[in-house]
């Protein structure tokens, strides 16, 4: 086995994008040949007969360290045909496919990928040159990075680049909370390629701008295809109302509204004040009552004393 040493002593770095059948070489190499019993300096590209991992021993002034380096394996000379991007709009159905054009290439089957993970019932041991995927009521969910895979000798695959406008799908129309609390407000999308998260509020009838810059009171949290907004220390007046969450992308924009009521501290004594009011009421159409009826009887008690008088008088007259 030849044994490639930098003459240097750096490490090696391997071309990321090597070009097909070689790994190019950034820095000199000594290359020993103990079988012609001399050292050559090297500066280039090496190339391998089959693709793998390379074992290199590495030169040092102490021991030598002997590393492994993986040469990213070229196309195989195999050619993929497919779209390089697809844009999900208002089709019914999207299919994504992919052709291998290598004539004599020998194909065990296929499998399709999203975003790294194996779409379910994808797979398949067909021979066949030509592969295909249909989206079925394609959304901003169907998104993604989508990876067709040919089972050669070794693997290759092609990746298609399926984009859509955002959209958000986990959300809550309203939300409860109490004075001096805390709430959070949670939106949640799908869409690709990534999108941006923004938060407004209505105030006076227009929406402004909420950002962690608003108030020591505020907080937003942007993970992975969420978002949270945190309220501490809730103001009646200035935190109740309608907020929107809106994400957006290169290729458009999504939306919603959520309203946020929040309550006086004084809301748990509003039963208790209400009964006590009705209370007041209920005692005082009683004593009202009582002193009108009191004063009904008091004039018919007064009536047949008023009678006798003048009885007597008319009497007395006689």
């Amino acid at each position: 086995m030849h044994e490639i040493y930098p003459s240097d002593h750096s490490p090696l770095h391997p071309d990321p994008t090597p070009p097909a059948g070689s790994c190019s070489i950034r820095n000199p190499f000594v290359v020993s040949l103990p079988s012609l019993n001399s050292m050559l300096t090297f500066v280039g590209s090496f190339s391998f007969l089959t693709w793998g991992t390379v074992f290199l021993s590495i030169e040092s002034r102490a021991l030598p360290n002997r590393i492994e380096v993986c040469c990213p394996p070229p196309a195989h000379g195999h050619n993929i045909d497919a779209p390089s991007e697809v844009n999900i709009g208002n089709q019914s159905a999207v299919i994504l496919f992919c052709n291998l054009t290598t004539p004599g290439a020998t194909i065990a089957g296929h499998r399709w990928e999203k975003d790294g993970v194996t779409i379910t019932d994808s797979e398949d041991d067909d021979a066949m040159p030509y592969m295909e995927h249909k989206i079925k009521a394609p959304g901003p969910g169907s998104s993604g990075i989508y990876t067709c895979i040919f089972k050669t000798t070794p693997e290759v695959n092609e990746t298609i680049r399926v984009k859509s406008k955002p959209g958000i799908t986990m959300h809550k129309k309203s939300e409860n909370s109490k004075e001096n609390g805390d709430v959070k407000l949670v939106c949640k999308a799908h869409g690709f390629p990534e999108f941006t998260w923004e938060w407004e509020h209505s105030v006076e009838g227009s929406f402004r701008l909420v950002t962690n810059g608003t108030g020591d009171w505020v907080t937003v949290f942007n993970v992975d295809k969420s978002t949270e907004l945190h309220l501490r220390q809730l103001d009646l007046e200035r935190d109740a109302g309608t907020y929107r969450c809106s994400a957006y992308n290169t290729l458009g924009k999504d939306t919603h509204t959520i309203l946020l009521r929040v309550r006086s501290r004084l809301a748990p004594l509003w039963p208790f004040l209400g009964i006590l009011v009705e209370v007041i009421l209920l005692v005082t159409i009683i004593i009202v009552y009582e002193k009108r009826k009191q004063s009904d009887e008091m004039q018919e008690d007064d009536e047949p004393l008023k009678s006798n008088s003048t009885n007597n008088h008319k009497r007395k007259s006689t």
